[in-house]
């Protein structure tokens, strides 16, 4: 190949990559063009101690209290136009409290929403779902139940007792000095680490698990009788499988699951 033809080659290459590039930003910004987004404001009286469920399809759900009888949610609708339309907010509200859901009209063609939600301190949180997103609960003062199949879970500065299942993501929790004896934190992933925060001093019943990964603590941990012989495999079982009291043992429950990934019970 003398120099000719290989110069040539070289142009027509140069030619052919920025038609192509070309092309692709023209398809970004088309895409850009027909990205939609729409808020949603929303404000309404509670009855004290109200009960709230919330149902979402695509997308993030945080939570946080205040000490006010009322809710006020701003949800952020995105994506293409027609999308956006066919999504709508379902809010119902009956004797006990209200239902927020997400409701598609053509259940294939949804969007992405975005809840921002305050709601009463004493407010109680009965299921909070979404398929495809993050939940996040902050200064929580009742009982929990948190799900997603596609996100992490996120509970800070909890009073009171959590049920909080995830497929595939991470769940971290922060409690108080307020829970009480009879109170529970359930978590369970399929994949993820599990971190929960305890104050100093803790006293509860832990029951760690995981599969693939290993248990670790920042509290000591008075371990629950058991007879197993001494051998590498079962050390590392015990690294997997942590049953015991934390202090006293007198208080909540813990029982923290993950079938791929690490737990860790860190003192905050």
């Amino acid at each position: 190949m003398n120099t000719k033809q290989f110069l040539a080659i070289g142009f027509l290459l140069t030619a052919v990559n920025c038609t192509l590039s070309a092309h692709i930003f023209e398809d970004i910004s088309l895409w850009w063009k027909t990205k939609e987004e729409e808020v949603v404001t929303h404000e309404h009286k509670l009855s004290p101690g109200a009960h709230i469920s919330i149902e979402n399809n695509n997308g993030p759900i945080t939570i946080s209290t205040w000490n006010k009888n009322s809710i006020m949610l701003e949800a952020t609708k995105s994506g293409s136009e027609q999308s956006v339309k066919n999504t709508k907010i379902d809010l119902t509200y009956t004797a006990k409290g209200l239902s927020i859901k997400t409701v598609g009209l053509k259940p294939d063609k949804t969007c992405t929403i975005s809840f921002a939600i305050i709601v009463p301190v004493d407010a109680h949180l009965d299921s909070i779902k979404t398929e495809q997103g993050n939940i996040t609960v902050k200064n929580s003062a009742t009982p929990l139940s948190l799900s997603s199949n596609y996100g992490d879970l996120t509970v800070i500065d909890a009073q009171s007792s959590i049920n909080a299942h995830t497929k595939y993501g991470q769940i971290t929790i922060s409690t108080t000095s307020e829970l009480k004896d009879d109170n529970k934190v359930l978590a369970f992933t399929e994949r993820g680490a599990i971190t929960m925060h305890v104050p100093e001093k803790t006293n509860a019943h832990l029951y760690a698990t995981t599969l693939r990964g290993s248990v670790s603590t920042e509290q000591p941990v008075t371990l629950d009788p058991r007879t197993t012989p001494i051998n590498t495999k079962a050390i590392a079982q015990i690294k997997r499988d942590v049953q015991g009291s934390l202090g006293s043992g007198q208080g909540p429950t813990f029982k923290l699951h993950t079938n791929k990934g690490n737990i860790k019970l860190a003192v905050s």
